[in-house]
């Protein structure tokens, strides 16, 4: 590989990285300032807080834009949807929740409903795949979490990798903290 095509990328990579910590300090400021409207923050690698959640109408999202691994553009986010029609509604507040990743190769979503700051349910999920094939998954629930796993192979059979997206409630306003690895 020659300097320049190195440089070019390295260059190209650092603009990116520019681009993440900017837009990340941007919102970090805006959700410390108020705790009224909804917000989301990174609190770590592959991990948001989104808190005020309540405040999302139905249909309404809160999103969070960043960069993959690989430089690419990806879009973590929690949408207020309707619970499901066959669901048991229990006492106290109850909130359903599309919890979505949407990246250029790969799309992951599956819902969540929180009553109480306790997960209630997870339920239909999607994944679409860009490029290769999933297998393996799986929607696993505890009263903390709901996390939607599959295995990711790509065309040539060359790569595989396990992926996963998952909302954990911080016990705290039902609001969900949200990691994942793509």
């Amino acid at each position: 590989m020659s300097n320049k095509s190195k440089f070019s990328k390295l260059l190209s990579l650092f603009l990116a990285l520019v681009l993440v910590f900017s837009y990340c300090s941007a919102t970090t400021f805006a959700a410390e300032s108020t705790t009224e409207t909804p917000s989301v923050v990174i609190t770590a690698n592959n991990e948001l807080s989104f808190s005020s959640l309540e405040r999302i109408k139905l249909g309404e999202h809160v999103e969070f834009n960043l960069f993959d691994a690989e430089g690419n553009p990806a879009t973590v986010g929690i949408e207020r949807v309707n619970l499901p029609s066959d669901a048991v509604t229990p006492r106290g507040t109850s909130n359903s929740w599309k919890v979505y990743y949407n990246g250029v190769t790969i799309n992951a979503s599956f819902y969540m409903t929180v009553t109480n700051n306790k997960v209630t349910s997870v339920y239909d999920y999607n994944i679409l795949i860009i490029g290769g094939t999933y297998d393996n998954e799986s929607l696993t629930k505890t009263t903390t979490y709901g996390k939607l796993s599959f295995k990711v192979t790509a065309y040539p059979g060359v790569m595989a990798v396990s992926c996963w997206l998952k909302g954990t409630v911080t016990g705290s306003g039902n609001n969900i903290n949200v990691t994942w690895q793509m």
